[in-house]
């Protein structure tokens, strides 16, 4: 499936965001064995549409949540 302006690397975090709705950048590195920029820029993506939040507010190390999944699933 292809979505106007959103990668196959998004929508590959967008479907692991079922699974744990907490994430960061290398849990992403990791998981899907892409780079740390390419994982980083996905999710400030995904925060841009606003399907993620940013909840550490640092430089390094960031998480992000997916709070609306949480919501559905809680």
């Amino acid at each position: 499936m292809q979505v106007a302006g959103v990668s196959g690397l998004t929508l590959r975090i967008l479907d692991r965001l079922f699974v744990s709705p907490v994430i960061s950048p290398t849990s992403i590195r990791q998981d899907l064995k892409v780079s740390h920029q390419g994982a980083s820029k996905a999710l400030q993506r995904l925060t841009e549409l606003g399907i993620l939040q940013e909840i550490t507010d640092q430089k390094r190390n960031k998480l992000y949540l997916a709070g609306a999944i949480v919501r559905i699933v809680a």
